[in-house]
């Protein structure tokens, strides 16, 4: 029996629902639309990335797997409750129910890349709890909450790339970046859900921003789907360092090489 909640999702069995987010259309109005400012994202990658100073190296701490469990049990509760008993937004709800399969592969991707036993740079944070937690972690937390938790390829490896001029991001730190950026993805649904739960149980009534939150929901998810679609080829590419020394090979042996290799 696991103790992931999450990872016990019944999928085979699951009955077929309708999507309950349609992809947008492809406009170039839309775009600009969803586009974070890059200049702000990169204001904001400079400013971050001078707070993180390396205090240790361990493989991915209990704190994040704690992070993770809380955050599992948070969205695996909107399926098993009725959503008005618990004031838990209807379109929460069904969103989880819709997309359970994407939701439980992205628990067990972000569980995977958790238990790995290479060693990561930490950073010990401040406020009244302080605790060590992952470069990458906090490089995808900042990212995602100056965007407004809204994934975008290129608007990412600009923020990466103007963060890694304060220090590099190692190999190993820049292929987990899509499990952090899923986690902080999944913690901020979970967190979303929570917070809307008790105000709309104190009012007792609708909330007057209903159709907001419906629509940061709907995003978050969209953001989940994409980061599961990307294979994060073209982004190690972009930001590994190590990666373009290798390729200024004089003798272009690199060249012929593919990327596993």
């Amino acid at each position: 029996m696991t103790d992931d909640p999450i990872g016990r999702l019944e999928t085979d069995d699951s009955p077929a629902i309708p999507a309950a987010w349609n992809e947008p259309s492809d406009t170039q109005d839309h775009a600009g639309a969803r586009e974070p400012d890059i200049m702000r994202l990169r204001d904001e990658a400079r400013a971050q990335s001078k707070t993180w100073t390396v205090s240790a190296r361990r493989s991915f701490s209990a704190p994040l797997e704690s992070r993770r469990q809380v955050a599992a049990r948070t969205v695996l509760g909107i399926r098993k409750s009725a959503a008005a008993e618990r004031g838990v937004p209807a379109v929460a709800s069904q969103l989880v129910v819709n997309n359970q399969r994407l939701l439980r592969s992205t628990s067990l991707d972000i569980r995977s890349a958790l238990r790995s036993k290479a060693t990561f740079p930490q950073v010990r944070t401040g406020g009244a709890h302080p605790e060590e937690l992952p470069r990458g972690y906090l490089a995808a937390k900042a990212y995602l909450t100056a965007s407004n938790f809204i994934f975008d390829e290129p608007s990412f490896i600009e923020f990466m790339e103007t963060a890694q001029e304060a220090a590099y991001f190692e190999v190993a730190e820049i292929w987990r970046l899509k499990q952090m950026l899923q986690l902080v993805l999944i913690e901020r649904f979970a967190e979303l859900t929570s917070e809307l739960s008790r105000v709309s149980g104190a009012r007792n009534a609708p909330d007057p921003h209903a159709e907001r939150y419906a629509a940061e929901f709907s995003s978050l998810i969209d953001s989940i789907r994409k980061l599961s679609d990307n294979d994060f080829k073209a982004v190690f590419l972009a930001l590994s360092k190590t990666e373009a020394i290798l390729r200024g090979d004089p003798a272009k042996a690199y060249h012929c090489m593919d990327l596993d290799s």
